[in-house]
């Protein structure tokens, strides 16, 4: 949880990055007003301020890299 240092104005908040989703189109894919349930498993980065989409958008594919590694280590329990 945090602000956000790349973009001015943003409240501070929670963000969850959907990987693996189901095959259908963006549109289709809306979380928006669902319930759904975030695991904190492993604290990956802290906050940085980017220079540009193209540097945030780097760091967030890298993001997803490392979350399927971490993910990948052993199985883990689940509610």
């Amino acid at each position: 949880m945090g602000s956000n240092p790349t973009f001015e104005g943003v409240s501070r908040q929670v963000e969850a990055h959907v990987i693996d989703r189901p095959e259908e189109n963006i549109e289709d894919f809306n979380l928006y007003g669902q319930q759904v349930v975030v695991e904190f498993v492993e604290r990956l980065r802290g906050m940085v301020a980017y220079r540009g989409i193209d540097a945030l958008v780097a760091q967030m594919n890298d993001d997803v890299k490392r979350s399927r590694e971490i993910l990948a280590k052993e199985p883990r329990e689940t509610a």
